[in-house]
C-alpha cells in the first residue's frame, strides 16, 4: 500500500467517524456558516492536526474552502474550531463546588 492510499483510507475513515454521529441535514460550516447545498465539498478537519486521531471530539467538518484554506488554523477562537479539550480536565463551576466558608 503506497503513502497515498495510506492518507486516502485515513481521510476516509475520519469522515466515517464524524457522520457516523451527526447528520448532513442541518450541517453549516462553523468557519464561513454556509449550508451543505451551497458548498461543493465537505472536509472532515482533525482539530488537534493528528489525522491518525478520529476521537468524535477532535473532528469537524469544514467545507473545502475554508480548509484548504487554512482559515480553521486562524479561527481558533471559535469553539467548533479549538482544538479539543482533554474529557473531564475542566474547572468545576461554581455551583458544583459546594458550599462556601
Amino acid at each position: 500500500m503506497t503513502e497515498d492510499q495510506d492518507d486516502r483510507d485515513a481521510r476516509e475513515q475520519a469522515r466515517r467517524e464524524y457522520w457516523k454521529r451527526r447528520s448532513a441535514k442541518g450541517w453549516r460550516c462553523p468557519s464561513c456558516r454556509r449550508s451543505r447545498s451551497e458548498v461543493d465539498r465537505v472536509d472532515v478537519h482533525h482539530r488537534d492536526g493528528n489525522p491518525n486521531n478520529n476521537d468524535p471530539d477532535n473532528l469537524v467538518a469544514l467545507c473545502r474552502r475554508c480548509h484548504l484554506s487554512g482559515r480553521h488554523d486562524r479561527d481558533v477562537d471559535q469553539e467548533a474550531l479549538a482544538p479539543p479539550q482533554p474529557r473531564y480536565t475542566s474547572p468545576p463551576s461554581p455551583r458544583n463546588l459546594g458550599p462556601g466558608p
